[in-house]
């Protein structure tokens, strides 16, 4: 009985195999469906959207709009307008803040504003656009035949399981299950490898166009410690898009636009407190009383 799990072991071997290759050509298909002439340019809020989807935006819009003094935020998270005010004429992401600012009275966290850029219809517009340019993947694309390529890789996988727990069961260690667990091992490990690989890459949902657009707004933008000069303060806004809110170049900023809302505390008590003063910033520890 052994030899005949074996021999069925053996057999999906050729199936994982062809289904693997198809996946692969599934994947050169469905990304080489987008196409980008270049002729519209792209704003930091497209980069940013390419580069770390709706996050990045929010970190952009977030970033600019403090660094101009539009928004104040302390290193806590709380955020209020800035001394400059609102700006003379808005773009339809920076609304979003100043609108989520208002309904909360003025002031809110930085979480709470997060939330209400992620979820505004001006940011799935803005993903569109890419997709109508050819930067992104539509949903559909990803469903289909890749998906049914990747349930017969997983179905196989699954088969290869139970084939060779049935060898364990039945016949113990013998040298043919030893092989046919070296078989199985090593067909899984191949599968789910490039499985997990394609998922992960169409998942992301930018075309070789997409990633191509981005690549060349790299290569035009070093990144801060790449760099032997100060940016422009018209190229910050790309630079964060790109590369995140570490180009602001304010510690402070990007602390208090990175917060999350939890409490930090240290072990038997301690908490991790930010102050900032007429000599700077500071960063200390207290100590609380365990409730």
């Amino acid at each position: 009985m052994e030899v005949v799990l074996f021999v069925l072991a053996l057999l999906i071997l050729p199936v994982v195999g062809s289904t693997v290759v198809a996946l692969r050509a599934e994947r050169r298909r469905i990304l080489s469906t987008g196409s980008y002439d270049g002729r519209e340019p792209l704003g930091h809020y497209d980069l940013a959207y390419l580069s770390g989807e709706s996050g990045r935006v929010t970190d952009t819009v977030l970033g600019l709009l403090a660094r101009s003094k539009a928004i104040q935020v302390t290193p806590d998270g709380e955020v209020s307008r800035g001394v400059e005010g609102t700006p003379s004429s808005p773009d339809e992401i920076e609304r979003i803040v100043f609108d989520a600012l208002d309904t909360q009275g003025g002031s809110a966290h930085v979480v709470r504003l997060r939330s209400a850029i992620t979820n505004d219809p001006a940011v799935r517009g803005l993903r569109d656009r890419l997709k109508g340019l050819g930067l992104l993947l539509s949903s559909d694309i990803l469903a289909g035949k890749a998906n049914g390529l990747w349930r017969r890789l997983f179905q196989a996988l699954c088969l290869e399981g139970v084939l060779v727990a049935l060898a364990i069961y039945l016949s113990g260690v013998t040298w043919s299950f030893s092989v046919a667990v070296l078989v199985g091992v090593a067909v899984s490990t191949y599968g789910f490898v490039h499985y997990n690989q394609l998922r992960h890459e169409t998942e992301k949902g930018l075309s070789n166009a997409g990633h191509e657009a981005l690549a060349a707004a790299r290569g035009a933008h070093a990144q801060g410690y790449e760099r032997s000069t100060a940016p422009e303060d018209s190229e910050i806004g790309v630079l964060v898009a790109l590369y995140g809110l570490g180009e602001l170049g304010n510690l402070v900023m990007s602390v208090g636009l990175r917060n999350d809302g939890v409490p930090r505390r240290r072990a038997g008590g301690s908490s991790l407190s930010f102050h900032v003063s007429a000599d700077g910033f500071g960063i200390g520890f207290g100590t609380r009383d365990r409730e």
